[in-house]
């Protein structure tokens, strides 16, 4: 991978797009951005080599779904970050918490979501932080996921991970997580995924992503709201995305989420309500 060297950049004249605990995403052109790592990060022991190493592993990925590296940034010879396309959009959060929203439409995006992720693992790439929905970007070619950093790829540790993700892995039992590398697993997106459907289209609060305290009332809240019978489908998916003791095997959505799309349509008050028609793009 090509480095470049960007010691005599004043990037204290350069507009910040991003910014985070660890690193700033800063506007290069119209065409690239450049990704900096605070120096204090890049302190730990072999953080810069763990960095790096990842960062070189995405010349060996073909996702067009996925932002990748171009370039690693080096400043005064050493490591510093890299760069990547400049990726004109709107956030998927932006979207997401839009007060009415189509439930043929939220499905459809769910579905673009989940025929990604599938890609993603095919790839061995997990998405830890999948329910940071400011990483997925909507772009007029399509859904683009940027934070390549913070994924695991392949034997590269992910360096985040959804807080509200973090109580089920301590409680995983029957489901794995976790491999006896310490690597995350097919699993975790799949939970991930359970809950991204619920948020996207009963939680118009969705920004408030952490529900760690909370996550059973609200849950048992939305069951007696939304008056769905024992053996419906969607009741097992919000059980299995709200109960971090839950070991029944997580799954890929699309099968229910065309028959949720063939019963509902979803009221402005986003409740439930049984169609009057069978006519819908699920059939």
């Amino acid at each position: 991978m090509e480095r470049v060297e960007l010691t005599n950049i004043n990037f204290k004249k350069i507009k910040i797009l991003k910014k985070s605990t660890i690193s700033k995403v800063f506007l290069l052109d119209e065409k690239e951005v450049v990704k900096v790592y605070n120096s204090s990060y890049l302190k730990g022991i072999n953080r810069r080599i763990t960095l790096e190493r990842k960062i070189q592993a995405s010349s060996t990925i073909k996702l067009k779904e996925l932002v990748l590296p171009k370039k690693i940034v080096l400043i005064n010879g050493n490591f510093a970050g890299y760069t990547m396309e400049y990726i004109k959009g709107k956030s998927y959060l932006d979207i997401a918490i839009a007060p009415y929203r189509n439930l043929d439409l939220i499905n459809k995006e769910y579905l673009e979501i989940e025929k990604i992720i599938k890609k993603f693992h095919k790839e061995g790439i997990i998405v830890p932080d999948l329910l940071n929905l400011t990483n997925i970007i909507v772009t007029e070619e399509g859904l683009r996921f940027i934070d390549y950093d913070g994924m695991q790829i392949r034997d590269n540790k992910a360096s985040s991970v959804s807080k509200i993700l973090k109580k089920d892995i301590r409680h995983s039992s029957t489901i794995k997580y976790c491999n006896h590398l310490g690597l995350y697993t097919e699993e975790l997106d799949k939970k991930s995924l359970l809950i991204l459907y619920i948020l996207i289209t009963f939680n118009n609060l969705i920004n408030d992503i952490n529900m760690d305290n909370n996550r059973f009332e609200k849950i048992d809240k939305l069951l007696e709201e939304l008056n769905i019978s024992q053996e419906d489908k969607l009741k097992e998916i919000i059980n299995k995305a709200y109960n971090p003791r839950n070991d029944i095997k997580n799954e890929y959505l699309e099968e229910a989420v065309k028959e949720i799309g063939k019963k509902y349509v979803l009221t402005k008050d986003r409740k439930l309500s049984r169609r009057k028609d069978e006519n819908n793009p699920y059939k």
